[in-house]
């Protein structure tokens, strides 16, 4: 039997002639260590990227929210820093404002609703009736107030005092205050017009359909409750302030008519503004107002020429 050719010490066995016995397979559990740092590596990386792309989408997110700043401009004020802005009343305004104050005194918006006296009330209150429905109202004044003689809500005759004259043309009504802090508007109205045009006569909302006390329609149902129905529009800065628990009305208002700030917002900014108090400049650029109202600027009609196609 022939030897086989024993190798030089620090040689490599040839893989044709080698004879010594080759490694023992490593068992599956212990080839498994070595991959485990690699895994949490991995994992760890992949972590680490969503946590940057997450990181990435918000702050360009962030970025398309906030405000462009010109260079070399500073940058406006954050708007969490400015003052909530106030009603100040007509009178402010008039200050820089006197043309604009002098057309609005007298109009409608002024006259919306108005203290009784002499001059508010157009309606005649010389004892003057009006029969509706049954029942003949008189009005009257006494001891320099305004008084209705009419039915009430159990349909029986009754004095109340007019608390207010609520608009002026075409027509006037007037409203009377009840319990909880209610203002019903009576259902007999003034028609202010002149005279040759129909008007300076008492006139009932409803002709024809007798309406009495217990219908929703009668003057001291829901339908015709000031609060509800009808101040939102006649005020400014008007506050309903029902307590659905109590059931009344806590009503308040700045101005009794619709004033400047009905339509132009709270102006205690605008005013500061203008006046340069405190820190004005960070009202510059809105000029502090509330409702700017320019959405019409720069607005034109296009006439279309009709083509008599339907």
């Amino acid at each position: 039997m022939a030897r086989g050719k024993r190798n030089k010490p620090g040689k490599r066995p040839s893989v044709a002639n080698a004879t010594a016995p080759l490694p023992r397979e490593v068992p599956a559990a212990t080839a498994t260590v070595g991959e485990r740092p690699r895994r949490r590596a991995i994992i760890t990386l992949v972590v680490a990227a969503l946590v940057g792309v997450a990181a990435l989408v918000a702050w360009q997110w962030q970025g398309q929210r906030a405000p462009t700043v010109a260079s070399g401009a500073a940058a406006a004020p954050a708007a969490a820093t400015l003052p909530v802005a106030q009603h100040v009343g007509r009178a402010a305004c008039a200050e820089c404002h006197a043309k604009e104050h002098d057309a609005w005194h007298g109009s409608d918006h002024d006259l919306a609703m108005q203290l009784p006296d002499e001059k508010s009330m157009l309606g005649n209150f010389a004892n003057a009736k009006f029969s509706y429905a049954g029942t003949t109202s008189t009005f009257f004044k006494r001891d320099g107030r305004y008084f209705v003689n009419t039915d009430g809500a159990d349909g029986k005759l009754a004095d109340f005092e007019i608390k207010y004259a609520f608009g002026v043309r075409p027509l006037q009504q007037y409203l009377v205050e009840f319990p909880g802090g209610r203002m019903q508007a009576l259902s007999i109205a003034w028609d202010s017009r002149p005279k040759e045009a129909g008007g300076q006569r008492w006139f009932h909302l409803y002709p024809g359909q007798n309406i009495k006390a217990g219908n929703w329609l009668h003057w001291t149902a829901g339908s015709q409750n000031w609060n509800f129905t009808c101040a939102e529009c006649h005020s400014t800065n008007l506050r309903k302030n029902f307590d659905a628990k109590a059931n009344v009305f806590k009503t308040t208002w700045s101005e009794l008519n619709v004033s400047c700030e009905a339509c132009h917002g709270p102006a205690s900014n605008h005013v500061a503004w203008a006046r340069k108090d405190g820190n004005w400049r960070a009202f510059d650029a809105t000029r502090g107002l509330a409702l700017a109202l320019d959405e019409r600027k720069g607005v034109t009609w296009t006439h279309v020429a009709e083509t008599g196609n339907a």
